[in-house]
């Protein structure tokens, strides 16, 4: 099957050394102290003349208590560090070396799926099983590739919305692809699809942060890296 620009092959030994304290601080400090955007974006609720999207606001209104209170500034994080470990799973990923079938698993019952990249006839026939309203591609953008091509058209016949997440198999994604993400998640209709080449660490990426959306722990978001 095709690739992508994003879909890489499995990353050398030498990632373990992102699980080290300091890269993982370097990037949080370039992703979201560095970047004045990112700062004015993830501003706490009661800063003044504060930009914040639809999630950003859902993130910092959600009740207190016994649930964990998501600002988007945590929720970022959470989702950098969450990355940073999802750069070193394809080497202990079973997952990842799935070459057929679907790889197809529930991240939350009846709203929320993923899977490796569907053809027909499994595509159609997984959309209509589950009722799929929208379909999350973390692989980006790319017509012209046949198993784009064939999604695209398939879910315009479908009536189904389609995201379109740039999201790398190997490096940390940029801090853009992660808005567009929390964007997707809180837009599209559900139940919805999440899903990339091979439906291991980018999916599950995604779903970590869609449970972290749904005020869910962190511990629960990172077992979908596993």
């Amino acid at each position: 099957m095709p690739g992508c620009p994003g879909d890489a092959i499995a990353t050398p030994p030498g990632c373990y050394l992102l699980f080290a304290p300091w890269p993982a601080c370097a990037i949080l400090r370039r992703l979201v102290v560095e970047d004045h955007g990112m700062e004015d974006s993830l501003a706490p609720p009661n800063a003044p003349h504060a930009r914040r999207s639809g999630p950003i606001r859902l993130a910092c209104s959600l009740n207190g208590g016994s649930r964990p209170l998501w600002t988007a500034r945590l929720l970022v994080q959470a989702l950098l560090l969450l990355a940073i470990s999802v750069v070193a799973l394809p080497l202990l990923s079973e997952a990842y070396h799935v070459v057929g079938g679907t790889n197809l698993h529930t991240v939350i019952p009846g709203s929320v799926y993923r899977s490796a990249q569907l053809r027909e006839p499994n595509l159609s026939r997984i959309l209509a099983q589950h009722d799929i309203r929208s379909v999350i591609n973390l692989r980006g953008s790319c017509p012209g590739y046949p198993w784009y091509d064939e999604e695209t058209k398939s879910l315009e016949a479908l009536g189904i919305a389609q995201y379109d997440v740039n999201f790398s198999s190997t490096v940390v994604p940029a801090v853009g692809e992660f808005h567009k993400l929390i964007h997707a998640l809180d837009k599209a209709e559900r139940p919805v699809l999440l899903h990339c080449r091979r439906g291991a660490d980018r999916s599950g990426l995604a779903s970590a942060a869609c449970l972290l959306l749904d005020d869910t722990d962190v511990d629960a978001a990172r077992n979908q890296l596993s």
